[in-house]
């Protein structure tokens, strides 16, 4: 008992700084429309969260729109012409610039302020009016404007993500994580749509689902979220009465050695110690439940639960009539085979019309877990995009290509959800087409695909990023996430970085069932005979 007592009292003082990160992180990931407006500098964080040479996600894509756009005044005097407007959109937000990439003046007036709201996941033309989706709102911008009004869309909710917007001829598509919103010019109107579930359909759910939304409480909605909030603050109050009882005593007897009085502080020592031990003894199995759902949202353990289904928990958020609630993420419209095409979070799908009942896509390009952030149109097929790689996926031959290769794609084992080229933007509106990777940022070293016209050259090199976008802040919901997950210590934890979250929750769960077995023997010890 006195080894582990002292296993206890050390390992616990060794985390306590690491927990309480955890806890206040996890409070701020639980109301992320209410912090939407909260930026940080990226200058103080780590280098890999600083925009150099456009990574990061700073461009997902971009858009020609000469005929919409005005002519615009930089700082420097110079003039966007419409004939070359290209606008550029990702984390950053949205950037007017040309064909050439020769100066950038931002777009986005009218919109929301705050880096999580200006996030923004592609921009379409329809009826002479530009239409962008951001993580939560739409927005359309008539042509010649230059700021934003933003769409009221019914049945959703706010707080509820958009994933994408599309057009098909004069039809405006908008997606979110579970619906899809139709509107016909003049766009006034929209109209919510839930998909038919597929045929292979059955009401079961991803074991990292629910694992998800257990350990953040939203399984039980609004309710859940703040009870998982109290329970964070008991645990920063555990963690906190931790760390003081073991320094309460060092001062006890130091103001004894020079003659204080120490009256008070043993009143503290012994509230304390009270404390401590009653919210571990009576909390601790939900303490516990935190910490094991937590350490296998993140690898290496999620690996083994990521393919896990198991019967929907009936009264839940998950238990949803929407076969389709929190899966779609992408929408495009195939010209080649006159159909809709669908990305999910269960692979891609097919519908020759909205109403129509979504197929399976068998023969579908890699993509990673994270999802794909590249879709666009070439003249056999699609760029498929994700930080599985980059893709060629030919749909009037049915071969896909690793452009990165040039051999047909190889699906990569499920243990590296991370390519050596996680791709995050993809771009073929400016002299050359433009591949924008997450960390290396922006680059043209792909190169010519056997067999097919040549998509990829490298004599255009994208210019440096200027400093009005590279200083653009990070919203507090994702360095909240960043320091959650323990992707924020990267840089100094490699190569452990990886089981960072694995070695913290087993390290949490140790102390917690430490803590509870010596309260427990010395609830015996004291007890009368």
């Amino acid at each position: 008992m006195n080894k582990l007592k002292k296993w206890h009292r050390y390992l616990g003082l060794g985390v306590a700084l690491f927990t309480l990160f955890a806890i206040i992180s996890g409070w701020a990931l639980g109301h992320r429309a209410a912090l939407a407006e909260i930026d940080l500098p990226r200058s103080i964080l780590p280098p890999a969260y600083q925009y150099t040479n456009w990574n990061n996600a700073s461009v997902r894509g971009t858009l020609r729109a000469p005929v919409l756009i005005t002519d615009i005044s930089t700082k420097t005097g110079t003039f966007v012409e419409t004939s070359t407007a290209v606008l550029t959109y990702g984390t950053a937000g949205i950037w007017l610039t040309d064909t050439l990439a020769s100066h950038f003046t931002p777009f986005m007036a009218g919109m929301r302020h705050g880096a999580d709201n200006r996030i923004v996941s592609r921009i379409v033309c329809a009826d002479n009016s530009l239409f962008a989706a951001t993580t939560f709102h739409l927005y359309r911008c008539l042509s010649g404007a230059t700021s934003w009004n933003e769409i009221d869309l019914p049945g959703h909710f706010d707080g509820e993500r958009l994933t994408d917007v599309e057009t098909r001829s004069d039809t405006l598509v908008v997606l979110s994580r579970s619906h899809l919103f139709i509107s016909l010019p003049p766009y006034e109107h929209f109209v919510r749509i839930t998909l038919a579930p597929p045929p292979d359909y059955k009401e079961r759910t991803n074991l990292f689902s629910l694992l998800w939304v257990l350990h953040s409480g939203e399984l039980f909605g609004r309710v859940g979220i703040w009870t998982v909030d109290v329970l964070g603050l008991l645990l920063a109050v555990l963690v906190i009465t931790g760390v003081a009882f073991y320094f309460l005593p060092h001062l006890i007897r130091r103001r004894r050695k020079f003659g204080r009085p120490v009256k008070q502080s043993l009143t503290w020592l012994k509230y304390v110690l009270r404390l401590h031990n009653r919210s571990g003894a009576w909390l601790w199995i939900f303490f516990l439940l935190m910490a094991l759902t937590g350490i296998f949202l993140r690898p290496p353990l999620l690996i083994t639960i990521v393919r896990v289904s198991l019967p929907t928990p009936p009264g839940t958020m998950l238990a949803d009539d929407n076969a389709w609630n929190d899966k779609l993420r992408t929408i495009r419209f195939d010209r080649i085979t006159n159909e809709w095409l669908l990305y999910t979070s269960k692979g891609f799908y097919r519908l020759s019309m909205l109403k129509n009942t979504p197929i399976k896509i068998a023969d579908a390009p890699p993509v990673s877990v994270m999802g794909a952030n590249v879709l666009e149109a070439v003249d056999n097929g699609w760029i498929v995009g994700s930080f599985n790689g980059l893709y060629l996926w030919n749909t009037r031959t049915r071969v896909i290509t690793n452009l990165y290769t040039n051999l047909p794609a190889i699906a990569p084992p499920p243990s590296r959800p991370v390519s050596e080229h996680p791709v995050s933007g993809y771009s073929d509106d400016f002299v050359n087409p433009i591949i924008f990777e997450y960390v290396a940022g922006a680059t043209t070293r792909v190169e010519k695909v056997p067999d097919e016209e040549s998509i990829f050259v490298s004599d255009f090199v994208f210019p440096p990023m200027p400093d009005e976008i590279a200083n653009t802040h990070i919203s507090l919901w994702h360095t909240a996430l960043e320091v959650h997950t323990g992707r924020i210590l990267f840089g100094i934890l490699n190569p452990m970085a990886d089981i960072y979250i694995t070695l913290l929750g087993l390290t949490i769960i140790f102390l917690l069932m430490s803590g509870y077995r010596l309260y427990r023997r010395r609830k015996q010890h004291v007890a009368p005979k």
